[in-house]
């Protein structure tokens, strides 16, 4: 009798310990799956948001003023995460950049046309002559890191170069986005309940190149 107890008991306490794992993995696996959809859904909302998000744009000789309203963009560690190889979803990143170049060229078509209807003059970034300074802005729930801003800001950045055709007529607002072209980037960010994005683009007096470590000391 006291050895059927003793079995029973200690039945009893291997199914416990048994059961405890079960319930803990399982709910393990569901944390998991919870992460693995908010970052999908954080990757698809972001998506929707590029292609819904509608246009404000002013413009002269001398600047271009571009805001997306309710747009987001991705931060540089998602961006690096998308990168990592993904069996699954192995082309996300491209996706991303797609939907930032295909919102670009519809904003700058919008800008052609609206200089064509109102007779008005584009912006003229001869770089030649001028150094151009971006403005960045974002308005989302949380910040980023500010190392991180213009980074996350690149594939606007690198759009603003594409070559648009409107009426057989090829335009191109900047020629380039190197160090030679844009010689400064000014982020700002502000915490907010809404997500809205803008970037601002201004001639300023051209900055002398440097060539080395030594030119480059000289400056600072």
């Amino acid at each position: 009798c006291d050895i059927h107890w003793l079995y029973h008991i200690f039945f009893f306490i291997v199914m416990s310990i048994l059961k405890e794992s079960i319930n803990s993995f399982l709910k393990s696996e569901e944390v998991k799956t919870n992460k693995t959809k908010t970052k999908s859904n954080i990757f698809r909302d972001t998506l929707n948001s590029i292609t819904t998000s509608a246009i404000e744009f002013e413009y002269n000789e001398d600047e271009l003023l571009i805001i997306f309203k309710d747009a987001r963009i991705l931060s540089l560690n998602k961006m690096m995460e998308l990168l990592q190889k993904n069996t699954n979803r192995p082309y996300e990143m491209m996706a991303y950049k797609k939907a930032w170049h295909t919102k670009m060229c519809i904003v700058l078509k919008s800008i052609i046309n609206d200089s064509i209807i109102n007779d008005k003059k584009l912006p003229n970034f001869d770089t030649e002559t001028w150094s151009l300074r971006l403005y960045l802005y974002r308005e989302a729930q949380r910040l980023l890191d500010e190392d991180a801003m213009s980074a996350s800001f690149k594939y606007i950045i690198d759009s603003l170069s594409d070559s648009i055709v409107v009426d057989d007529k090829n335009y191109k607002f900047i020629e380039d986005d190197n160090q030679n072209v844009i010689s400064e980037i000014l982020p700002f960010q502000v915490k907010s309940k809404q997500y809205n994005l803008a970037i601002k683009i201004v001639k300023i007096e051209k900055k002398p190149s440097i060539n080395s470590l030594d030119e480059f000391l000289k400056i600072i």
